[in-house]
């Protein structure tokens, strides 16, 4: 659920990165599935618990919704995930989300 008190909009290029990290993460298990990789639910679980805070992140940025505390949902994630994944499922958040920042920065 969207936070209600703050409904002030990450700033540039946060918003344009962290929406295409968004998609990316919203993809990546279904291509798994699609294309039979090697998955676990806890795999899918606990993308899903790193991505969850992104919407509220982008149209509610401040307070508790500040890029700081989202990274760390992030990493959380790849510590556990970039060791543990198939080959085929392994993939950063933090990596990805820092090349979208990198192009988007660059206002690619």
């Amino acid at each position: 659920m969207l936070e209600k008190q703050n409904k002030k909009l990450a700033p540039e290029p946060y918003f344009t990165a962290y929406f295409n990290l968004l998609q990316r993460a919203i993809l990546a298990p279904r291509m798994w599935y699609r294309y039979e990789w090697k998955f676990s639910e806890e795999q899918v679980h606990d993308l899903m618990d790193a991505i969850e805070n992104i919407p509220n992140f982008l149209y509610a940025y401040g307070g508790y919704f500040t890029k700081e505390n989202m990274i760390e949902y992030l990493e959380r994630y790849d510590s556990k995930w970039l060791t543990k994944a198939s080959e085929e499922t392994k993939f950063s958040l933090v990596e990805c989300l820092n090349n979208y920042l990198e192009r988007y920065e660059n206002n690619e």
